[in-house]
């Protein structure tokens, strides 16, 4: 955070976004590609994943998910609010509709 000239609202840990970041409110969301190993009982031969982003407020301006592989960031999306689903976000590491919001860090 210090690195990019980030800043915490808060030293508490229940805040409704993690951080300012050039004066956008910024909640971030981390996660390690999931990969379905057993279906109906029977074990998945291919499967490129997914990584799923939940939402915890609506008090943000962006959602920075970083999508992970083995710790390493594969890809990180710059989501707009009124873009993330209330549900949560589920994202492809192939081909999805939250290519568009992809930023190079």
């Amino acid at each position: 955070i210090n690195r990019y000239g980030a800043v915490r609202p808060s030293l508490a840990l229940n805040t409704p976004f993690d951080f300012w970041w050039n004066g956008e409110r910024i909640d971030l969301k981390i996660c390690e590609l999931y990969r379905r190993k057993m279906k109906r009982g029977r074990p998945v031969k291919f499967s490129s994943g997914w990584w799923v982003f939940n939402r915890n407020s609506n008090d943000f301006d962006f959602a920075l998910c970083i999508g992970l592989l083995n710790d390493v960031p594969q890809k990180i999306f710059k989501i707009p609010n009124n873009d993330f689903p209330a549900s949560g976000a589920t994202v492809s590491p192939i081909k999805s509709k939250y290519d568009r919001f992809i930023i190079d860090m």
